[in-house]
């Protein structure tokens, strides 16, 4: 398994970053639990979403298409930190999670 590593800088202090990524992943799982999830243009995904906190750092089991995600979220006043396993036969996908991974967590804080 290969590894990405994200970190997003942001100004919203911990305790505000950490209600955002909670409240994000607690919406996402409740929706992969309903069916299949979609979003412009991106085709209907079934899966599910495991995730478990322990104080500001978190464990996320994410599960598509056949595929795993296992990662850690680390947020910290002023940045979040995301550390993934993705498989080997998602490489040729990895430059293009890590910009999806990005761009989720801009948008989330």
């Amino acid at each position: 398994m290969s590894k990405i590593h994200v970190s997003v800088p942001h100004e919203l202090g911990q305790a505000e970053a950490e209600r955002r990524i909670k409240g994000f992943l607690d919406i996402a799982q409740k929706k992969l639990s309903e069916g299949p999830v979609s979003a412009p243009g991106i085709p209907p995904v079934s899966g599910s979403l495991i995730q478990e906190w322990k104080g500001s750092t978190g464990t996320i089991n994410f599960s598509a298409q056949g595929m795993a995600l296992e990662g850690t979220l680390e947020v910290a006043a002023d940045k979040i930190d995301l550390v993934t396993k993705i498989p080997l036969m998602a490489m040729m996908f990895k430059g293009k999670l890590e910009a999806a991974l990005t761009d989720g967590l801009k948008a989330i804080v």
